[in-house]
């Protein structure tokens, strides 16, 4: 969570909704946010599409049934929590569901079909906004607005906008350039997303070698222009580069013109390299677009943070550290040491390159080669029986860390004060979790979140924290739930592995699913390392699932031993995530 500057707000509790909302929107939009806070891969819509993928997929005997089945309950699980979907269905969505049999497949694909009809993309967005609009107005509906907020970001962006164009006009909107006074506001936001194609002309360098294909290339209305003013901005090398122009690109922004030229390029560049093996072009990721219907002088777009370079990061000084202590420490043997050492390969190849389609393969090559040592079960089924629990082992305490951090990001000196009140825990993080779920902690945290008036969105992140997690009963559900997402989660990229593998057909929300399988390989071979380097644990692999999948169940069974126990001082640890 980044501090924001309300600097251009008359800040009054009528506007604690509005506010709450561009903390959230914002969040969920920064490249760098931890995966749990941004908008979900898909929603109702974008969910009911690969339901009907999935269904043809399994008649044309690309997939199992089974397959279907387990996308058919997802969806189920996302359109039953979806209320702007089912108002706009109007009816009980159960009248479109058959049986899943090999039998009635094409009446299934039909109903999903209709289903489908039913909710036209720029209706449910009118209604979303509608909706998000009243729950905003009334300021305390926090959970509504965070819903709405990420199913905003998720119509949009399945209608056609890029996450780096919501994100600068977030940002723009509410902490830069508006004065922000009045609940109404939102509606002059809103207009921002007009739905209106914009042409795009847009500038950029490439190496010498792309001279020769010119006249091949003006198909694709690419030209080679001369241009002091942008060869200045572009800092172009003349001994080396050239400047080109693509013309008349038609999408709804700038940066989605750029997403477009570099595919562009990617593609020519491998049929170039076809025929001529010694060199690849090279461009730069650097890009001036104009709007071919606007006076503007045109927007300079910088080198845009890929899929793989999204998440957590080290300062490179601290990075040398780790790297180090892992390379003295690891004890591990030979096969499993070669197995890290090529999952980090694989990591190291996904990273370097620019096209997402081919990282998500490389990251699913690297889980595979981690994980992946018999032939006891399908290859899916031992991805899950070995990631699930890794991905499950300390999520509840990674959560408390994201809030300990957002925290002390404040810089607040008060705010650090009344969290050392708290006397449970030595470090910082244990007494932020003690006083989110600790009754005995209650007056402490009253008077945090008077002090946090004006970040709505850490206020009512130690609420949500202390609602869903106060209780064995309560927590137990949490990581269920979590668990099942993270299933449903891995099976997706699965299926887009193998789509991209045996089609070459690429998902919309292909940058979403590198983004998470990157997040699952680093915290797979990061838990792996720990066990081996720090804890002096394990010595295999193997060993290290087992010995998570031990201590998951051990968890497990205290919460289900210890039915509606809440958390006290004695407990807290052990309930939230077994103590380890």
């Amino acid at each position: 969570m980044i501090k924001h500057d309300l600097k251009n707000w008359i800040y009054t509790n009528d506007l604690e909704g509005l506010l709450f909302f561009a903390q959230r929107l914002n969040e969920a939009l920064f490249d760098f946010s931890p995966d749990r806070y941004k908008a979900p891969t898909l929603f109702t819509i974008s969910s009911c599409l690969e339901l009907l993928r999935t269904a043809s997929s399994v008649k044309n005997g690309v997939f199992p049934l089974k397959t279907l089945e387990t996308v058919f309950e997802e969806f189920k699980s996302i359109y039953n929590k979806d209320i702007i979907a089912q108002e706009l269905v109007g009816v009980d969505a159960k009248n479109y569901f058959l049986e899943i049999t090999e039998s009635n497949l094409e009446k299934f694909i039909t109903g999903i079909e209709l289903l489908i009809m039913k909710m036209p993309p720029r209706e449910y967005l009118n209604l979303l906004k509608e909706k998000l609009k009243e729950a905003i107005v009334s300021c305390k509906r926090k959970r509504e607005i965070e819903d709405y907020s990420l199913k905003y970001i998720s119509i949009l962006t399945h209608l056609g906008y890029t996450q780096d164009f919501l994100y600068r006009k977030t940002c723009d909107f509410f902490f830069k350039k508006n004065m922000i006074n009045n609940v109404n506001n939102i509606d002059e936001f809103y207009s921002l997303f007009d739905l209106k194609v914009k042409r795009y002309n847009i500038y950029l360098k490439i190496s010498r070698l792309f001279r020769p294909l010119e006249e091949m290339c003006k198909g694709f209305k690419i030209s080679i222009v001369e241009d002091e003013e942008l060869s200045s901005k572009l800092k172009l090398t003349p001994q080396d580069e050239i400047l080109i122009k693509v013309e008349q690109i038609e999408l709804y922004d700038p940066y989605g013109a750029q997403i477009y030229v570099d595919r562009l390029l990617n593609k020519i560049n491998n049929l170039f390299t076809f025929y001529y093996h010694k060199q690849r072009l090279s461009w730069s990721a650097e890009a001036v677009v104009k709007e071919m219907d606007s006076k503007d002088e045109g927007f300079h777009i910088k080198k845009r943070v890929t899929s793989m370079q999204k998440g957590i990061d080290y300062y490179p000084q601290a990075a040398a550290k780790l790297l180090g202590k892992m390379l003295m420490e690891i004890n591990l043997k030979k096969d499993s040491f070669f197995r890290i050492n090529r999952g980090i390969d694989f990591h190291g190849t996904s990273i370097e390159n620019n096209i997402p389609e081919n990282q998500l393969i490389q990251n699913w090559i690297a889980l595979e080669t981690l994980i992946i040592n018999n032939n006891e079960d399908s290859k899916i089924n031992l991805i899950l029986k070995g990631l699930i629990p890794v991905l499950n082992y300390l999520y509840i305490k990674q959560l408390f860390s994201n809030l300990s951090s957002d925290i002390q990001r404040l810089r607040d000196a008060k705010v650090d004060e009344i969290v050392n009140k708290v006397p449970e825990g030595e470090s910082y993080i244990d007494k932020v979790v003690a006083l989110c779920v600790l009754k005995s902690n209650l007056s402490i945290a009253q008077e945090l979140l008077k002090v946090l008036s004006a970040s709505p969105l850490l206020r009512y992140r130690i609420y949500d924290l202390n609602l869903s997690l106060s209780n064995s009963d309560c927590i137990y559900k949490y990581l269920k739930e979590h668990e099942k997402r993270v299933e449903w989660h891995i099976r997706r990229i699965y299926r887009t592995r193998n789509l991209i593998t045996h089609s070459g057909k690429v998902p919309k929300f292909i940058e979403s699913l590198v983004e998470s399988s990157h997040s699952y390989l680093d915290k797979f071979i990061n838990i792996m390392i720990t066990l081996s380097a720090e804890e002096k644990q394990i010595y295999t692999i193997q060993q290290g699932i087992q010995e998570i999948q031990i201590r998951n169940r051990i968890h497990t069974n205290y919460l289900k031993n210890n039915p509606n126990t809440e958390c006290d001082s004695s407990n807290f640890k052990l309930l939230l995530w077994g103590g380890f």
